[in-house]
């Protein structure tokens, strides 16, 4: 499986077993506790255009299906060719009292659309939906629940999954919780979103010549205005895609990436973030963001640990060879953590007690570079003010991924619960669910192997844990106490090392001493009990960005 995406057979598994019984043990307030004033009026965006009348009949009956009252639903049609369209709105309109909506005259594309739909709004929150998609039954009282909960919320966003052309439910997109740098990467919130009316209001609603893409420039404008504390994500499948047969040509697609790189682009100017956007790489519907270069460039001190002097050799060669970036200083550890007095955590803690570059990078005898450019990268990420650490991507030269993002909890039927490879088993080919390896973003853990950090985050956090020696568990210990300094770990997809097949069950694929894992749990047992960036219905045995057999 080369694409990671979940196979319909395992979906309609996790339908059966999993979310069905939920939604019957679901305590929900009834009509009469949310019928009343302190819960929010949701407002229903739905911009219309020669939908098939089937199609429209679905999404509409969906809105009219919700347990949940306090909604309204404010269509624009823009200005259909297909009179059907304009009957059937009108039906729907006589049926109930809470369906609004307005007959354009000229066309004027989906953006202006919308926005003439959410003049009719007058509920305190605004949900989007496309035309022919549909909500489940569910779907508004969870958001009203959570809102009511979270009163200070002015984004939320759901899981969401697609329907087939048999109307079969499909192709789930679980997502992370509020994820900054993937969302540069690609618009993850999509459907379903909730913005606070007051929000839309201030950014002006959508713009215009962002067609294809126009949510997506929403949703940067939204966040520039808002604390991240306001973001929230409700993990649950609140939304259904329609698939239908593609008629978007090659020129749409293209212009659609386009104008969300233009989003972007925009989106960083006006944070005063000095950085440029292109493809990513073997993904170009998405995005890499490459941050510049601080000048004057930072001094880099790399760390190579190990006891194969052979190996060391090659690392210390091949990165000479490759980078083109001069200000750095390689310094080599002679040992593997395990066959020393001490834990591989001091000795590094030693290596760095007087160190004069900004940065360090952790690279094992063996690895060796993909790029020249590669410090550079690392270099503008470990810029941001808001990041603490970064991983690398590294792979076997036999094509396996190593270092993927580590995820805190992966249970394993010996060992029990520790922090796992995400991915797992992943090749050379392999995007990842939804393109997440090729994506840079930000995650709970990276593994110590391939780590870069600044000196002084690392000397805010005490250093390395001097008691640890799994580069797994050493990279998990450091993340987590970096986050509690309110410090982001980025995984760079971007950033490609590789090292031979010989080192891989040695230095990437060594269990922790027992000793060493009840240590790390007895530090983080609280931390291992959620990931947000890791969605809770993937399982946690074993298997990575997986639902649960």
């Amino acid at each position: 499986m080369t694409d990671w995406q979940i196979a319909d057979t395992s979906y309609q598994h996790w339908l059966c077993d999993i979310e069905a019984p939920w939604l019957g043990n679901l305590e929900l307030p009834d009509v009469g506790v949310t019928s009343k004033k302190n819960w929010p009026l949701i407002s229903i965006v739905m911009p219309t255009y020669n939908t098939p009348a089937h199609f429209l009949q679905q999404a509409l009956e969906s809105i009219l299906g919700q347990s949940y009252p306090k909604w309204q639903l404010c269509i624009a049609d823009d200005a259909s060719t297909d009179s059907e369209v304009g009957k059937m709105i009108r039906r729907y309109i006589k049926r109930d009292s809470r369906i609004l909506a307005k007959f354009e005259k000229f066309n004027g594309g989906i953006a202006a659309t919308s926005n003439s739909a959410i003049t009719l709004a007058s509920g305190q929150y605004i949900a989007f939906m496309d035309h022919d998609d549909t909500l489940p039954k569910h779907a508004l009282m969870l958001v009203a629940r959570e809102l009511q909960c979270h009163p200070d919320t002015q984004l939320l966003y759901s899981d969401s999954d697609s329907l087939n052309t048999a109307g079969q439910r499909c192709n789930p997109f679980f997502k992370p919780d509020w994820n900054y740098d993937l969302l540069l990467g690609q618009n993850y919130l999509n459907h379903l979103s909730v913005y606070s009316s007051k929000l839309i209001k201030d950014i002006g609603g959508l713009r215009e010549n962002f067609e294809g893409s126009q949510d997506y420039d929403l949703a940067l404008r939204a966040i520039e205005k808002i604390p991240p504390g306001t973001i929230r994500h409700l993990p649950h499948i609140l939304y259904h895609w329609r698939v239908v047969p593609s008629a978007v040509s090659q020129t749409e697609l293209g212009q659609a990436v386009k104008a969300a790189r233009r989003a972007i682009e925009e989106h960083l100017k006006r944070s005063h973030q000095a950085a440029s956007v292109g493809a990513a790489k073997n993904a170009i519907i998405y995005n890499r963001v490459k941050w510049p270069l601080p000048q004057p460039p930072p001094g880099i001190l790399i760390l190579i640990p190990g006891d194969d002097d052979i190996l060391t050799e090659e690392s210390v060669e091949a990165i000479n060879r490759l980078t083109n970036y001069e200000n750095y200083r390689i310094k080599t550890l002679g040992c593997d953590g395990r066959s020393t007095s001490s834990p591989l955590g001091a000795l590094l803690n030693a290596e760095m007690e007087n160190i004069s570059e900004d940065l360090v990078c952790i690279i094992p005898a063996g690895v060796c570079p993909e790029t020249a450019a590669w410090l550079q990268g690392i270099a503008g990420q470990l810029d941001r003010s808001r990041v603490g650490a970064i991983g690398m991507k590294l792979m076997s030269f036999s094509g396996q991924l190593l270092t993927g993002p580590l995820l805190p909890a992966i249970e394993h039927s010996q060992n029990g619960s520790q922090p796992g490879q995400g991915f797992e088993g992943a090749t050379e080919a392999d995007k990842g669910y939804f393109g997440r390896l090729m994506l840079d973003h930000q995650v709970s853990a990276v593994h110590g192997a391939c780590l870069a950090t600044h000196s002084s985050h690392f000397s805010r956090v005490g250093g390395f844990d001097p008691n640890l020696s799994n580069l797994a568990i050493l990279g998990a210990d450091y993340c987590f106490r970096l986050q509690e300094k309110e410090l982001a770990t980025i995984w760079l997809a971007s950033t490609l090392m590789r090292c031979p097949d010989s080192i891989v069950n040695s230095t990437f694929r060594k269990a922790p001493l027992d000793r060493e894992l009840a240590y790390f749990r007895g530090l983080w047992s609280h931390r291992m009990q959620y990931d947000p960036f890791y969605n809770p219905n993937f399982s946690t045995s074993g298997a990575s960005y997986r639902l649960p057999e």
